[in-house]
């Protein structure tokens, strides 16, 4: 069947022509002989990684999966919480370093305590492959004791001819210490050929060094002759005391439609908003409002939040691979619909004024000088909000902000998004100084029932007027009532 590998298929379900009856999914008879057929959806071969246990058994090359070539697609999310095994049984440290192909197929594989590999190598022939995934709060130290104390989520070491495609890595927390990056550490010396990152991103967490002289990256550490294409950092807390930059740590070949947008802190020997030594980049970013950083990093130009947000990159990076969106840093296409892509790819600039009274250049600032609401994007099913200060900034369960506190004082909005049908959770934070005060009901109540037909009562404290509004649920919205 692996010649039939990326093909089109459907499934066809016919009802047997017996005596039984059969039903739909409204209870409604089924004639017999009746034919269902699929939509049309890509075929993939591999053996199936179908549960956490699988998984595990992956990792550590047992079983089925033993083959340093083996060829595997995961079939379903995962919760990887209670499955972990140490590095030194990892593919590359107990057994061969990985040189086959791991297909996510899209799936989510949340809290992963151990890196996928210890190494990962391929030939020019046939390259090591990871692809398609998306991987959530990934918690991953390397205190030193395994291999030159690198980390990453993808693998630790790097060889040559290895491929990763289509990751999202998402408020992963690394700590090592030495080489330390979402998707990879170090590279072993003087390799790194053939290594391709391509259409990745990571958001959130942090990935920080604590000791040693090693790289430190927000995806990743040191891929030394590596090369780096439609990929980005955003949100994440990059620190190192040797060197720390907001994408690539140190060296790498090529850097073609990168940038990142994160915090960058420590690096004696270097820190950088970027990256650490890319021999030759074409359109490579970072955003210098957000790592205090100006002018070039090693090779990435420096730009403010406003200049990297909506439409500014597309003469650049183009539109068959990226979404552009006002108020938001691009996303790649294939990520453009997560809820998780669009949270961290929100700034302030994609917050909508309800009353008139804030621009989109104050919101974009932080400022706001009346009723805001946060993104239409950030309103769905899963969101949920909280102000660091409520006598400051009050936020609605349905995403309202209002300034409440005195003029010139600042509070922080957290949203966060989590994950029922993918599982994992992700949180991003938004600073607002009031501007100018407007007046909030103390208290809001609604008794009655919400069956069709019934009546609902509405009850508010706090002023002598006021105005009703209702919004239908998952709508944004908002009618006078």
């Amino acid at each position: 069947m692996s010649a039939q590998d990326g093909r089109n298929i459907y499934v066809k379900l016919i009802v047997p022509g017996n005596s039984n009856l059969y039903v739909d999914e409204s209870l409604k008879t089924i004639a017999s002989g009746k034919n269902y057929k699929s939509g049309i959806i890509p075929f993939k071969s591999g053996v199936p990684i179908s549960s956490e246990s699988d998984f595990l058994s992956f990792m550590k090359a047992e079983g089925i999966y033993s083959a340093a070539n083996v060829k595997c697609v995961i079939t379903k999310n995962l919760n990887m919480t209670g499955y972990q095994t140490s590095m030194s049984t990892l593919r590359g440290s107990a057994v061969s370093a990985f040189a086959g192909e791991l297909d996510g197929d899209f799936h989510t594989v949340n809290y992963l305590s151990n890196p996928l590999f210890y190494l990962c190598s391929g030939s020019s022939s046939s390259p090591a492959v990871i692809k398609n995934m998306i991987i959530k709060n990934a918690k991953i130290t390397n205190d030193g004791t395994y291999g030159n104390g690198s980390t990453g989520i993808i693998t630790i070491n790097i060889g040559n001819y290895v491929e990763v495609k289509k990751l999202f890595l998402v408020q992963a927390d690394l700590m090592s210490k030495f080489d330390t990056g979402f998707i990879n550490g170090w590279t072993l010396s003087d390799q790194g050929i053939g290594y391709l990152i391509d259409e990745c991103g990571s958001v959130g967490g942090s990935s920080k060094a604590n000791a040693g002289a090693g790289s430190v990256g927000g995806l990743s550490g040191n891929p030394r002759n590596g090369n780096i294409s439609n990929s980005y950092s955003i949100g994440t807390v990059v620190s190192g005391p040797t060197r720390a930059s907001g994408l690539i740590g140190i060296s790498g070949s090529t850097g073609v439609n990168i940038y990142a947008a994160n915090k960058v802190t420590g690096g004696n020997f270097g820190s950088n908003g970027l990256d650490g030594g890319i021999a030759s980049v074409t359109n490579a970013f970072y955003d210098s409002t957000i790592t205090g950083i100006t002018g070039k990093s090693v090779n990435g130009d420096g730009l403010s939040t406003k200049e990297l947000i909506g439409n500014n990159l597309m003469p650049k990076f183009g539109t068959s691979l990226w979404n552009y969106k006002e108020g938001y840093y691009p996303r790649l296409n294939w990520i453009a619909g997560n809820p998780v892509a669009d949270l961290y790819a929100a700034t302030r600039g994609g917050f909508i004024s309800i009353d008139g009274n804030t621009t989109t250049d104050q919101l974009f600032n932080g400022e706001f000088y009346g009723t805001i609401k946060v993104p239409a994007d950030l309103q769905k099913n899963g969101f949920s909000y909280s102000s660091s200060n409520d006598s400051v900034v009050k936020i609605t369960q349905g995403g309202t902000i209002v300034p409440v506190g005195a003029v010139n004082s600042r509070a922080t909005i957290t949203i966060r998004y989590d994950d029922a049908e993918n599982g994992g959770y992700a949180s991003n934070t938004y600073d607002f100084t009031v501007k100018q005060t407007v007046k909030a009901l103390a208290s809001v109540s609604v008794s009655g029932t919400t069956n069709p037909g019934q009546k609902l009562t509405a009850t508010a404290s706090g002023a002598s007027t006021y105005q009703w509004y209702k919004r239908k649920s998952g709508s944004t919205q908002r009618v006078a009532v």
